[in-house]
């Protein structure tokens, strides 16, 4: 579905609402962008803002058009954006992947804007009772080789809280109208959006968004 059809309905889905609350003409950064599904839905809800995507693969042939991306680990190496230059960035199932998070949340707390958000998404406990091997889609934790451990609220916290970001919301990462589309999904026999419906129905993923501080020095 093209999300620009949620621009005045963004609180069925979750990530829709964050993006939606970028200032209009602003930056957003993805880290982690993998192969760019979800940005492209973002660039389908806000053609206005500035997109950037970056990855330790080269997906640069599936960045939307207009956005740009470069090819980085973020772990390891320094985001080539200028201080303070980003309105949002999303972290979306990458931290889940990373023993170690590096220079990672220094260079996330650098590149954001005061006031700027940081939304990070990915597998929680729940992820841990889904059932194992179901075919072409991870949908237990660990059906995904390169998944490290399910990542907890206070856990995301504790990364970014000591570079200067704070918490203002966690829960449960939703997509409202993947859920009411189980029904039709099973009509037409979809497999991959009922899964897909499933897993945001049970809760599969969470959420933590945190905000730049507008007094707060980040660290170097």
């Amino acid at each position: 579905m093209n999300w620009k059809f949620l621009r005045k309905i963004s609180f069925l889905d979750k990530r829709a609402v964050v993006v939606n609350a970028v200032p209009r003409g602003g930056s957003l950064l993805d880290l982690g962008c993998s192969s760019c599904r979800t940005l492209k839905h973002f660039v389908e809800l806000r053609p206005d803002i500035h997109f950037s995507a970056v990855d330790e693969q080269d997906f640069s042939a599936k960045v939307p058009d207009g956005s740009a991306f470069h090819r980085l680990d973020v772990t390891t190496g320094e985001l080539p954006f200028p201080s303070e230059s980003m309105d949002l960035i999303t972290i979306m199932h990458l931290m889940e992947h990373l023993k170690e998070p590096g220079r990672m949340p220094a260079e996330v707390a650098r590149v954001l804007k005061p006031g700027g958000r940081l939304y990070v998404e990915g597998p929680g406990a729940r992820s841990l009772l889904f059932p194992r091997g179901v075919r072409n889609f991870t949908f237990n934790f660990y059906d995904d080789p390169t998944h490290v451990t399910p990542l907890s609220h206070d856990g995301i916290i504790s990364v970014f809280e000591h570079v200067g970001l704070t918490p203002v919301r966690k829960g449960i990462s939703r997509s409202w109208l993947l859920i009411l589309g189980l029904l039709l999904s099973s009509v037409r026999l979809d497999r991959e959006r009922i899964l897909a419906g499933i897993v945001h129905l049970f809760g599969w993923s969470i959420f933590v968004e945190l905000v730049k501080k507008r007094e707060v020095t980040t660290l170097k």
